[in-house]
């Protein structure tokens, strides 16, 4: 059937939901990056913030022994704890937002739409909701929640019942310091393990987004019919592909300009590239072509290449429409040719050669001939 949405979205389709901002995303991605990251800088930065905050403790509790302070000391002083905790935790936190956003890039790349800004009213109709809640989206969102909730729990509860007679056995036979040590180091221990596990439905979660992202856009037979046919019958998408399409073309054309011993003109709107070799070649060949902007090209091209321009329209004209790059040029302009290039070839400034209409005249080139 051709409603049937069975065909790959074209990259029409993909970047019209860019600009959307339909992109494919993966929260666990950015999640598990996040939390294995920062518990693996709490290894590296853990210790000075533990010991920094352990000795702003340490300094408030014993300030009421020194004496008597006021009020506006006590915000003096606390305002010198938050900042010195402030500034040692700062290198924890930047490194934890700059992974943060690169993980949340890492899948789609980054996007800004402002169509997203404006309010959709089917957001809240409700049985648009209802029909969301019974997706095949939500329900892999809700077996993505329990996984989530076993992998924390199951090990946290069995974590727990092994750990807590021995942290309070370390609280009454060791001071403070020894418990926050002991309790820091086995839940970093427990967050680097849960990270590890997560990264298991990492590897679940960003297929099944990429997959779910492109089934989405998938579509009919028929759209893609009528999306090529609203796109070919676009004239300014029309004249644009003939451009760039005649601009290649063209490129292809007189890109050999340094191979050509000599380049024809009209004098404007057409350039040949001539070469002509007698010890290797039996006939003048074309290496070059150019209509106007491209035409003007090669000149410019010629002359920075010290190669001589002859200007004779007739000839040129003949030439570009007789034949292509590669070609010999037609038997029926080998004489005018040959005493174009030997008038050339035996000046010792090939430069200074120079055209008269009476030259042009004496080459008797009948352009009826070859239309």
């Amino acid at each position: 059937m051709s409603g049937e949405k069975t065909e790959k979205p074209t990259q029409k389709k993909l970047r019209d939901a860019r600009e959307k901002g339909q992109i494919t995303r993966s929260k666990e991605l950015s999640t598990t990056a996040v939390l294995l990251f920062s518990f693996t800088s709490m290894i590296i930065f853990g210790g000075k913030m533990f010991h920094t905050l352990q000795m702003s403790v340490s300094r408030s509790l014993n300030i009421e022994s020194v004496h008597t302070i006021s009020g506006k000391e006590i915000f003096n002083f606390a305002f010198e704890i938050m900042s010195e905790i402030l500034f040692n935790a700062l290198p924890f936190f930047l490194s934890v937002l700059i992974v943060a956003v690169a993980s949340t890039l890492a899948l789609g790349g980054f996007i800004f739409s402002s169509k997203n800004l404006v309010p959709k009213f089917k957001n809240i109709n409700p049985m648009s909701g209802i029909k969301k809640m019974f997706s095949m989206h939500q329900l892999v969102e809700l077996v993505k929640s329990i996984l989530k909730a076993v992998i924390i729990l199951v090990p946290a509860y069995y974590l727990i019942q092994d750990k807590f007679y021995h942290y309070l056995s370390v609280r009454l036979l060791f001071n403070f310091q020894s418990f926050i040590n002991q309790m820091s180091s086995d839940i970093i221990g427990y967050g680097l393990l849960f990270s590890s596990f997560l990264i298991l439905l990492v590897m679940i979660d960003v297929p099944f987004q990429i997959y779910n992202h492109t089934k989405q856009l998938k579509m009919s037979k028929q759209e893609i019919k009528d999306e090529f046919k609203n796109t070919e019958g676009n004239p300014e998408i029309k004249g644009k592909r003939r451009r760039i399409q005649y601009e290649m073309a063209a490129k292809a054309k007189n890109s050999r300009v340094i191979d050509a011993d000599i380049i024809i003109t009209n004098p404007t709107h057409y350039a040949v590239g001539v070469k002509f070799d007698p010890a290797t070649m039996s006939t003048p060949t074309i290496v070059a072509l150019g209509a106007d902007y491209y035409a003007l090209s090669m000149r410019e091209k010629a002359k920075a290449l010290n190669i001589p321009i002859v200007p004779i329209p007739p000839l040129a004209r003949v030439l570009y429409k007789t034949c292509h790059v590669g070609s010999e040029i037609p038997v029926a302009l080998y004489a005018p040719m040959v005493t174009v290039l030997s008038s050339i070839y035996r000046l010792d400034d090939r430069l200074s050669f120079k055209v008269t209409e009476q030259f042009i005249e004496n080459l008797g080139i009948d352009e009826t001939k070859f239309n």
